[in-house]
């Protein structure tokens, strides 16, 4: 009898064991759920630069949506970072753009614009700053992308050539023949 009673003491604390075990697996999975849950419900995009060349004078962004969370684009353009704080457009475009999942948005910008708003806000030629390419959604999260520019010199179509000290200005034709 006593020899029952100690094996049934013994189960009882394998048996609470046990139970104390599983509970802790229970609430640690069950955290695991809520915490991925969480997390894929806020919306995540990825900002690019196409081409990372300039060669071709055209400054390219794409933008791509990477969760199952819709995300609104409200306005998409360049803007400048200044010392005292103030971050003047220099090329935007508002318009209202819903992204599902992997849909992509793309603005783009020629080189000759963003030198010519330079210019205008009173850059020296040749000085290197950064701009700032952004995407703006509609809970006003902002995705970025920092681009190193130098401004080069105004060109609005025309190509000007300094023959014998004589400066000479040609209209830029493009020919779509083939």
């Amino acid at each position: 009898m006593l020899i029952a009673a100690a094996n049934a003491a013994n189960w009882d604390a394998i048996s609470a064991i046990t139970n104390i075990v599983l509970s802790v697996f229970t609430l640690s999975a069950l955290l695991l759920t809520l915490i991925t849950v969480r997390v894929t419900s806020f919306p995540k995009g990825k900002l690019m630069l196409q081409n990372s060349e300039k060669s071709s004078g055209v400054f390219k962004m794409k933008f791509v949506n990477n969760r199952n969370v819709p995300i609104t684009i409200i306005h998409r353009g360049f803007y400048l970072k200044q010392e005292n704080g103030r971050k003047p457009v220099l090329v935007g475009k508002s318009k209202i753009t819903k992204l599902e999942w992997t849909d992509v948005d793309y603005f783009e910008s020629d080189e000759n614009t963003i030198n010519n708003k330079l210019i205008e806000l009173g850059y020296p030629l040749g000085k290197k700053i950064e701009i700032v390419g952004f995407f703006m959604t509609s809970s006003n999260k902002k995705y970025i992308i920092k681009i190193c520019h130098r401004i080069s010199e105004k060109t609005d179509g025309k190509i000007t050539l300094n023959l014998n000290k004589q400066w000479i200005t040609k209209e830029l034709k493009v020919d779509t023949k083939e």
